[in-house]
């Protein structure tokens, strides 16, 4: 059985539905096959961003209730990454005065035997992190983390914070509220809606790809003789190859291909080298660092924001590949932007 609940929050229609099916959330690790080396952390981290993919992200907020908590509906429901979520709560209407509630999905300092302040809700733990103080007293904002029970289960944070001119404290305490918000959106963070549930609108696909799945054909592509390339992915939406190994004696660092796959401003509309792969328009360029950046539109859709009045600045979907030179990244970017499809 579902719980539907539909919001319009300021520019963004969302639906938010509460999935309470049994168990945690799991997920195979991909497996990179071929020549490729892996170390003995990035095995380890595998599994963890394989289960954070399948997790719609902005499904753990509680728009419905916000009102009730925080005094104004949410104006603006906005991404950071694909694994951060939050809402902007303006008490007043003024836009230099806000609550920012956030939720992010990761690693959390927050332990329930550090002496933080616990809460046992539907049977879960949740623990708030002592954050830092205001210079005049009160706290700066409030987190608490549901705490994971098992290896098949991820922390979860949930964050409440004042983002208010120096003349304008907060109307309220920041964690009086975040403990009065928590109950609320804690049958979210225990049971995360999957992507693909259609828990959130426009859906977003691009999260649930694998970054590392062209890892095989970049090292059959681009590897150097004699040379195992090795490959690293400390985070669910981004992989990086060494093709070369670092040179301790030179310092040289490795000649490396890194993936990314992003919420970033519309390649489409950059003003550098315009390319297409895969009938997806995207840009190249040379960075500040002298490497070359291929940023490729994964989909067109578009989330209004309120701060983003024009079309082509507006976030959307983004396949990044950074390499040493244009000649690799360019034909890098070609394997993966066909992988992701």
């Amino acid at each position: 059985m579902r719980t539907h609940r539909v919001a319009t929050v300021g520019l963004v229609c969302l639906t938010v539905v509460l999935s309470t099916g049994a168990g945690p959330l799991r997920a195979q690790p991909p497996s990179p096959g071929g020549e490729v080396a892996v170390d003995e952390y990035t095995k380890a981290k595998l599994p963890e961003n394989a289960l954070k993919r399948t997790i719609d992200t902005c499904a753990l907020l509680d728009p419905g209730s916000v009102k009730e908590i925080f005094g104004a509906t949410p104006r603006v429901i906005s991404l950071n990454g694909f694994d951060i979520c939050f809402m902007t709560v303006e008490p007043t209407g003024d836009s230099l005065n806000a609550w920012m509630i956030s939720v992010n999905i990761g690693i959390t300092s927050v332990t329930s035997d550090n002496n933080a302040e616990t809460l046992e809700l539907h049977g879960r733990t949740f623990a708030r992190r002592k954050d830092r103080e205001l210079p005049g007293g009160g706290d700066l904002g409030c987190t608490w983390a549901l705490l994971p029970n098992d290896a098949g289960t991820l922390p979860v944070e949930l964050s409440v914070s004042w983002d208010g001119m120096k003349d304008k404290p907060p109307p309220k305490p920041q964690c009086d509220l975040a403990k009065a918000y928590l109950p609320k959106v804690a049958p979210y963070l225990i049971t995360p809606s999957r992507r693909g549930e259609g828990a959130t609108k426009p859906e977003l696909t691009l999260p649930t790809k694998d970054p590392c799945a062209t890892v095989p054909e970049l090292a059959k592509r681009f590897a150097k003789p004699g040379q195992p390339p090795r490959m690293k992915a400390t985070s669910p939406f981004s992989c990086s190859i060494d093709l070369t190994p670092f040179n301790p004696q030179s310092r040289e660092l490795p000649e490396q291909i890194s993936v990314s796959f992003r919420w970033a401003d519309n390649p489409a509309h950059k003003p550098e080298r315009a390319v297409t792969f895969g009938g997806k328009p995207g840009s190249s360029a040379v960075r500040f660092d002298k490497k070359c950046q291929v940023d490729v539109q994964y989909d067109p859709t578009m989330v209004p924001e309120r701060f983003e009045t024009e079309p082509n600045r507006r976030k959307v979907q983004t396949i990044t590949v950074v390499a040493n030179t244009c000649d690799v990244a360019e034909p890098a970017a070609e394997l993966v932007v066909k992988g992701a499809q």
